[in-house]
């Protein structure tokens, strides 16, 4: 299901890049002509963004061959499209844009999440957001919060405002909402934080090494808590994060430098 402010930023989007209408097809495309046309998948990985597919291309048929979530494999058929003509061409290339990312973000995380479960953040390009966070979903991971209103995280420059009073920024954020998390940057503040009523613990740009040792001293205090690891993990490192013990970790690179699948889309 597409949420109110993905149509949004999807309506937008198509409105920025048709404006008044797509000369090219107007000249040489009659008004009412009939088209068929499949979308071919010029990379493997894992289909994610079919509803966001069909939104664009609201006024024609989309019928998937695909489902969200689902292998992909280089030149297969995985969208059949019939109707108008000009509709087709006009909605073309925002709606392939969008299959393309989404499909190269739940690829990454599907990748990924082998090793250890794997989390977005909130680096995304402005409007996308929801739309990365919805990929992520679709590869396997955790979307994590859905932006500032979800829950609470508690990070440094809090804790600089409360004169590093772990205790107290926990206390104060159970207050507004059931879940908080809090980042901590040396073993000494995870070991203060496992002691309080946080529900999740961040260790923030720890080697693994040291992650391992805050992981351990964690769980020895509090069982239930659970640790997120952050900062610095990449697909070349993520091995090592995953023998930590920790309970996942978040990747802002698998949105902020999201690989897309290459599609097109071909007439019959």
């Amino acid at each position: 299901m597409i949420d109110v402010l993905s149509k949004k930023i999807l309506d937008i989007a198509i409105k920025q890049d048709v404006g008044i209408g797509d000369v090219t097809s107007i000249a040489l495309i009659p008004k009412r002509a009939y088209a068929e046309a499949y979308v071919v998948a010029k990379s493997p990985g894992i289909l994610a963004g079919i509803e966001e597919f069909t939104y664009i291309m609201n006024g024609v048929r989309v019928k998937p061959m695909k489902k969200d979530g689902e292998i992909i494999r280089k030149n297969e058929r995985v969208i059949h499209i019939s109707g108008n003509a000009r509709r087709i061409l006009e909605r073309e290339r925002m709606a392939l844009n969008i299959l393309s990312r989404m499909s190269g973000i739940a690829t990454q995380v599907r990748r990924l999440s082998k090793y250890i479960p794997v989390a977005a953040t909130r680096k995304s390009p402005p409007g996308l957001m929801l739309l990365d966070k919805k990929a992520v979903e679709i590869g396997g991971g955790w979307s994590h919060r859905k932006g500032l209103w979800d829950f609470a995280i508690i990070k440094d420059n809090h804790l600089s405002y409360l004169n590093h009073d772990i205790e107290k920024a926990v206390s104060l954020a159970k207050r507004r909402t059931k879940i908080v998390e809090i980042e901590v940057e040396t073993i000494d503040e995870a070991i203060r934080a496992a002691r309080t009523d946080a529900d999740i613990i961040m260790l923030d740009n720890f080697d693994p090494k040291t992650a391992k040792r805050a992981v351990n001293a964690i769980r020895t205090i509090n069982k239930k808590v659970k640790v997120e690891l952050s900062g610095g993990i990449t697909p070349e490192n993520i091995r090592r994060y995953a023998r930590t013990g920790a309970d996942y970790v978040s990747m802002g690179c698998i949105t902020n430098e999201a690989k897309t699948i290459d599609f097109s889309l071909e007439f019959i």
